[in-house]
Formats: structure tokens, C-alpha cells, sequence
């Protein structure tokens, strides 16, 4: 009794054919274009960008010293005061908004 051959393997799909079969992609998509940037746009925006760094610089730099004071006090106390975390709160939600 000898062992029959195995089925051959399915062949590939048609490149660009999928499962609908056509050459097209069953979505299209159009956009408008925008109308054009203005050439001090961007100066005008890295220009109101200097205040939010300056505080987001701040910022860091006093969460880092509370991260580095709460370190401490969670050492003795074992719990983080309410304040500590929620300063450490408002620094992260400043810098994912900005």
C-alpha cells in the first residue's frame, strides 16, 4: 500500500484582483485641494509656538523635581500626597495637549 501525494497547494490570488476579482479597489477616494499656505504661515506659527515651549520647559523641570521629592516621601510614608500626583497629572495632560 503506498502513500497517495498530497493535493497541490491553491494558487495565488491575482495581484490587484482580491476577493471582488476586479483590478480596482472597491473604495474610492477624493479630496478637495487646500487652498495655499501663506508665505508667513509658518513664521506666524513657530512664533506662537516659543510661549508653549517656554511652559511646557517649565513645566518639566518642576515635575521633575516633585517626581524626585515624591520619590522620598512614598520611601518613608509609603503613599503619594494627592497634590504630588496631581501636579504630575497636570504636567502630562499640558504636554499631550500642546
Amino acid at each position: 500500500m503506498s502513500n497517495p501525494e498530497p493535493p497541490p497547494p491553491p494558487s495565488p490570488a491575482p495581484i490587484g484582483g482580491g476577493a471582488t476579482g476586479g483590478g480596482h479597489y472597491p473604495a474610492r477616494l477624493q479630496l478637495d485641494t487646500e487652498a495655499p499656505v501663506p508665505r508667513y504661515g509658518p513664521l506666524v506659527q513657530w512664533f506662537l509656538a516659543i510661549p508653549h515651549w517656554f511652559v511646557a520647559s517649565v513645566l518639566i523641570f518642576v515635575g521633575e523635581i516633585v517626581a524626585f521629592i515624591s520619590w522620598f516621601v512614598i520611601l518613608f510614608t509609603g503613599k503619594l500626597p494627592d497634590g504630588f500626583a496631581n501636579l504630575q497629572c497636570m504636567v502630562l495632560r499640558y504636554l499631550a495637549r500642546t
